[in-house]
């Protein structure tokens, strides 16, 4: 079997929307752009040393490749630019996955340790869906609206010149039944 130039292994790969391309990641911090109909590299991107998490899906468009790093970040990389345009530094712990939603052109971050699902798109979080040992879940935008399970308004509270505040104390403003996330009147 050819090297592809990743070294001794290659830990992700992921098609494009369109299927033309191929990205590659794998163990020498770097991911290759591969143009599925000649078989060639077509570009490479660079990453931190030893900081690949092995996830390399594209944005909906295709003009975004995504990695998750082993500190925990998110970088997209701009498929036109050619180089890293942003470093995505939600404070998450244990980020370990990543997928694309195409039909609503959001992106999806899990977190195991935590039960935190961060839905953002390029370098803006939307929402995070908060699931707790109780059985009860919040699901709260970048501006503060938010649904919830039955008791799970227990477990938030806004902070307010490091005060906090119970979430209850806000609900007429900020709570929404049938919150959309995908609303941009809400991000």
């Amino acid at each position: 079997m050819p090297n592809i130039g990743h070294g001794i292994f290659v830990n992700s790969v992921a098609f494009s929307p369109d299927g033309k391309y191929i990205a590659s990641g794998g163990g020498n911090d770097v991911i290759k752009l591969w143009d599925v109909e000649t078989g060639t590299c077509v570009n490479t991107f660079e990453y931190d040393k030893n900081n690949f998490n092995g996830s390399t899906p594209f944005s909906p468009d295709g003009r975004y490749m995504i990695l998750v790093t082993k500190d925990e970040k998110i970088e997209f990389f701009d498929t036109y630019l050619e180089e890293k345009i942003f470093t995505f530094e939600e404070e998450i712990s244990g980020l370990n996955s990543f997928a694309v939603n195409y039909a609503t052109s959001a992106y999806m971050t899990s977190a195991g340790v935590i039960g935190t699902i961060l839905i953002c798109k390029p370098q803006k979080a939307i929402a995070q869906l908060i699931s707790f040992n109780d059985g009860e879940w919040i699901l709260i935008t970048s501006k503060g609206y938010y649904t919830c399970s039955k008791n799970g308004e227990k477990h938030i509270s806004f902070i307010i010149n490091n005060k906090p505040y119970p979430a209850e104390i806000f609900r007429p403003i900020l709570y929404r039944e049938n919150l959309n996330i995908l609303n941009s009147d809400l991000e």
